[in-house]
């Protein structure tokens, strides 16, 4: 039984140098990943729908000091659940959360520092976990190819920011 528990482990540990795909299964697994960043974070996503992953994304942008870029789907931006324009509120001056959208998004990928990669649906809706696997790609080249990648989109989507229009009070109708 040791050897199984070892075997296992150094195969955990090679997959996590190796850059070979390792299966998360918790937003947890999601969250921690993001709490490891230390410089940028780049997001591709239809939408942002799990709490857990805003939250460590606003920890990492208001306490870790860490950018943030979120390309997301035009037609999503705006729905109930999405985090996206909570998110786009809380950037600064010298530390601002960078939102875009593009039309059809159809996967989501979060690299860490250009040197980890997070494909599927933990990263956007983790209601829908279990149809689409999620993995971490721990190899900085991959990580590098999606951020070439990630930059091309970037610069054919349009820039977003949330804005709040004050509320309009008429006398019951009329003028």
């Amino acid at each position: 039984m040791k050897r199984v528990i070892l075997a296992l482990s150094a195969l955990s540990s090679l997959a996590f140098s190796s850059g070979i795909p390792v299966t998360l299964e918790r937003s947890a697994d999601v969250t921690a990943l993001i709490g490891s960043a230390r410089t940028r974070i780049l997001v591709l996503a239809p939408s942002l729908r799990g709490r857990a992953v805003a939250d460590a994304l606003r920890k990492v942008l208001v306490e870790g000091g860490v950018q943030v870029s979120i390309l997301c789907d035009a037609n999503l931006i705006t729905e109930r659940s999405s985090f996206v324009p909570m998110l786009s509120v809380l950037g600064t001056r010298k530390l601002p959360v960078e939102v875009r959208l593009l039309r059809d998004v159809t996967r989501a990928a979060l690299i860490v520092d250009e040197s980890r990669t997070v494909f599927g649906a933990l990263i956007a809706a983790p209601e829908s976990f279990g149809l689409q696997p999620t993995r971490l790609v721990n190899d900085e080249t991959e990580a590098r190819v999606q951020a070439q990648m990630f930059a091309a989109q970037w610069q054919r989507a349009t820039p977003w920011s949330y804005r709040i229009t004050p509320a309009r009070f008429t006398n019951g109708g009329q003028k």
